[in-house]
């Protein structure tokens, strides 16, 4: 519940940002966004509320989908990290594209980092990479790759988030390229993966 809960105040954030792209387009005439604005906007919608979102529910109802040997008690105290993790993301990501100086590395690096590093403990904990067990009889399992592959695509984004965290603390710039690559490798490889699945195991009992 704690994901649920946290998820949907992250929702409540980017309303607020989107108001604050608002204000500015209007008060300025302007017609685009300026970086330091959207991109800690799509941190704050994407990860915030659309990840935290799949976390809790993933966590709710893929051990009972799947059989998994999942670890509740270590994922129960992760929402918490997770959440000030990105905020530390988000903060110092917006100093760093209006051009802050060291303190915005800082904070993006840890933040980034704590963010890669819960993530990949989140999915340990799931047990949705690892053996599964028996489950309700004639329902089909072709949905379940669907969602190992979902969590392999969290891994491989939080990989790449925890690489531009170490360039931003030694002081590098980061690719824009390789910043996309990040943000598709969530947008797509997790998040649309993970409820193609979703929608495989569950459209079908609604028939």
């Amino acid at each position: 519940q704690a994901y649920l809960t946290l998820g949907t105040a992250w929702l409540g954030l980017s309303a607020l940002l989107n108001l604050t792209h608002a204000w500015f387009l209007v008060s300025r005439r302007e017609f685009q966004v300026p970086p330091y604005l959207n991109i800690p906007y799509l941190s704050v919608f994407l990860v915030g509320f659309v990840t935290f979102w799949i976390l809790g529910v993933s966590l709710r109802t893929l051990p009972v989908f799947m059989g998994l040997k999942s670890r509740p008690a270590v994922a129960s105290w992760l929402p918490v990290p997770l959440t000030l993790s990105l905020a530390l993301l988000t903060v110092g990501e917006g100093l760093l594209l209006y051009g802050a100086g060291s303190l915005a590395r800082i904070l993006f690096g840890l933040g980034g980092l704590g963010l890669a590093a819960g993530l990949a403990l989140y999915t340990w904990s799931l047990g949705i990479l690892g053996r599964v067990g028996e489950v309700e009889p004639g329902v089909s399992r072709s949905y379940e790759k669907f969602l190992r592959l979902g969590y392999a695509w969290l891994l491989i984004s939080g990989g790449m988030l925890a690489i531009f965290s170490v360039l931003a603390l030694a002081g590098r710039n980061m690719d824009h390229a390789l910043v996309g690559a990040y943000r598709h490798a969530l947008t797509v490889g997790f998040i649309t993966t993970i409820m193609v699945g979703m929608a495989l195991r569950i459209v079908p009992v609604f028939r």
